[in-house]
């Protein structure tokens, strides 16, 4: 019988080698264990740390009040509750609203909403004719319980300081949970 020629890379290797089971690393399963603990803990860390980053910021108005550590706004004429049904009639989308009244020290009186013209909006982005210069509060939504301000909201409250420096930005992140930047 003729003898099988071996490819090139198996020359000087004893078939009887090729066919012992390969010991297993002690440490290898630990090692495999500790990298998807680490990996599932970045994960959850970085879905959720806006979420509760956000829930810390915000508060929900009681008493058509909401209190902050620098200010309160206080709804007066139905105006959070126009707020609330704006907010649940646009849950597919965020939503924009003017919100107008008096300052009084920190207090924040609000008498009057208005929803101005929305140009485009989704469910994370949001583009409407802007509030008037004398607007109190330049308010938009969020997703549920999403309370941050993103960094083009920051970027657009500065411009808004420069023409109305008393104006506030408030987020509305559930029908009865907001956050004031």
């Amino acid at each position: 019988m003729q003898k099988r020629k071996l490819h090139p890379v198996f020359e000087g290797i004893n078939p009887e080698q090729l066919e012992e089971p390969i010991v297993e690393s002690s440490w290898r399963k630990p090692v495999l264990l500790l990298v998807g603990i680490i990996m599932l803990v970045l994960f959850i860390s970085l879905s959720f740390s806006d979420f509760m980053q956000g829930l810390v910021h915000s508060r929900t108005a009681s008493n058509y009040q909401l209190f902050f550590s620098n200010a309160a706004v206080i709804f007066e004429n139905n105006t959070l509750q126009m707020l609330q049904e704006e907010f649940v009639a646009h849950e597919d989308r965020e939503i924009k609203a003017c919100l107008f009244g008096r300052q009084e020290g920190s207090n924040y009186i609000i008498s009057n909403v208005e929803f101005p013209e929305i140009i485009r909006a989704n469910v994370i982005h949001v583009v409407s004719v802007p509030c008037p210069v004398e607007t109190l509060i330049d308010l938009h939504g969020h997703p549920i319980n999403k309370c941050l301000a993103s960094e083009q909201d920051i970027i657009f409250y500065e411009e808004l300081k420069r023409s109305n420096p008393s104006v506030r930005m408030m987020i509305m992140c559930s029908s009865n949970r907001f956050a004031l930047i």
